[in-house]
């Protein structure tokens, strides 16, 4: 699988990237973690603030707390998953 300029990986949704960099998470692997974050949150940043009923910015907010996180070498155990939140009509 390659790569986007952004780097983000080619064929993954960035759902799917999230749900990857937990499950590094859960195997001790802040680094692994914090990449599939950064590549997620870059594509993530290109939708709506509210795309296939999620609401994107909520999820963009909670990934960069995450990457903050994992940057400041706190305990994994500490990092709260992200939420996936349904979006809120304003109509």
């Amino acid at each position: 699988m390659g790569s986007d300029d952004d780097g983000s990986l080619r064929g993954v949704s960035p759902v799917s990237a999230i749900t990857a960099a937990f499950h590094h998470l859960h195997c001790n692997n802040p680094l692994g973690a914090g990449r599939l974050l950064l590549a997620a949150l870059r594509r993530l940043e290109r939708y709506p603030a509210c795309f296939g009923g999620i609401s994107v910015t909520v999820l963009c907010s909670d990934i960069r707390e995450r990457i903050q996180a994992l940057n400041a070498n706190e305990p994994t155990p500490e990092l709260a998953r992200a939420r996936i939140l349904p979006a809120v009509s304003t109509q």
